[in-house]
Formats: structure tokens, sequence, C-alpha cells
């Protein structure tokens, strides 16, 4: 199905394509010095053993599959409606006192 106002985004999908390596390490460097200190602080003294053992957002980058950009707002504002398809070979691990749990393939 073609929709006229919605364009596609192909473009945007090769350059997440070369990108993606990069995004994954960008990634992995927040959760581990922003999200993992934050999240320790957080928790109770019995939990402070918290860390993320695995991050790899894997070789398969999200794929835009078409957008719509509305245009009759206003002048400092631009509102999108963005397909946006993700099947990945992710495999994201926490661990606290010795119990890992994560998230794996996510779609």
């Amino acid at each position: 199905v073609n929709f006229p106002d919605v364009e596609r985004a192909e473009w945007v999908n090769k350059i997440l394509n070369h990108m993606w390596p990069y995004i994954g390490e960008y990634v992995e460097k927040i959760l581990r010095e922003s999200v993992e200190p934050t999240v320790r602080a957080s928790l109770p003294a019995t939990l402070q053993s918290f860390k993320f053992s695995k991050i790899d957002l894997g070789d398969i980058p999200p794929r835009v599959g078409g957008v719509k950009v509305y245009s009759k707002l206003r002048r400092d504002e631009i509102y999108m409606d963005l397909e946006l398809n993700y099947s990945s070979d992710s495999r994201i691990e926490v661990s606290v006192k010795g119990v890992t749990a994560g998230i794996k393939d996510l779609r």
C-alpha cells in the first residue's frame, strides 16, 4: 500500500546501518557510566552490586519504514509520524548479588 503523504526513508536506513556499531558503543558507554551508577545509588544497600554484565545491541539496526511530517503547525515545532521496526539480535544482561537477568532478541 502506498500512502502519498508518507515518505520512504531508505537513506536513513543506510545511515543507521553504517552507524550501528558506533551507536552500540555509545549506548554501552552511557549505560555503564551514567545509568549503572544512578540505578546503583537508588537501590538499597543490599542490592548495590547492580551492574550491566553484558551490553550488545547486535548487528541488526532498526529500520525506518516511512515518515510523515505535519507542516501546518507553529513555526518552532515539527511533528512527525515515524514507522520504526526493530527486530534485533541484541543482548543486555544485568546482575545483582550473583543473579543474572536480561533481554535477548528484542522485537
